[in-house]
């Protein structure tokens, strides 16, 4: 459940970076490297979850008895 959870928050994290934040970026040199802060941090909250998700279906899969 918590890589579900971390999962919809990095994509929801790379969401708001992007889009709303974008205007305020282009004004401000600090926001702009905060937005590709929070964008970096959410990739790397991505990646992780989808590692588990990829780990936890190769687990089933090379043992279904269990």
């Amino acid at each position: 459940m918590k890589v579900f959870v971390g999962l919809i928050v990095g994509v929801a994290v790379a969401l708001l970076a992007q889009f709303p934040l974008e205007p305020l970026a282009d004004q401000n040199d600090l926001l702009h490297w905060v937005q590709h802060g929070l964008i970096f941090w959410a990739g790397i909250a991505v990646g992780v979850s989808l590692t588990f998700l990829y780990r936890q279906g190769q687990r089933k899969a090379a043992w279904p008895g269990r």
